[in-house]
């Protein structure tokens, strides 16, 4: 995702997720490709799942960065 490759970073985090339905590094993948594209409703509504995942509180500290970086892109969106 970081060199632009979006559709090839959006196949490998959905097949990550397809492998293992509980891979939260794969949905915080997936809710910031959300992001790029400013699907607003999208990038939450993955990471809310995500968050339902998480047993952990390592699990849950994915997540909670993965909505930290969201808000990034939220405030750099706005103007």
């Amino acid at each position: 995702m970081a060199r632009g490759k979006i559709g090839a970073a959006d196949a490998e985090f959905t097949r990550a997720k397809n492998l293992d339905a509980g891979d939260l590094p794969a949905y915080v993948g997936m809710a910031l490709l959300q992001g790029h594209r400013e699907d607003v409703d999208g990038r939450f509504e993955i990471l809310n799942q995500a968050r339902g995942l998480a047993d952990t509180p390592n699990e849950a500290e994915i997540v909670d960065r993965g909505y930290e970086r969201l808000q990034g892109m939220r405030s750099t969106v706005r103007r």
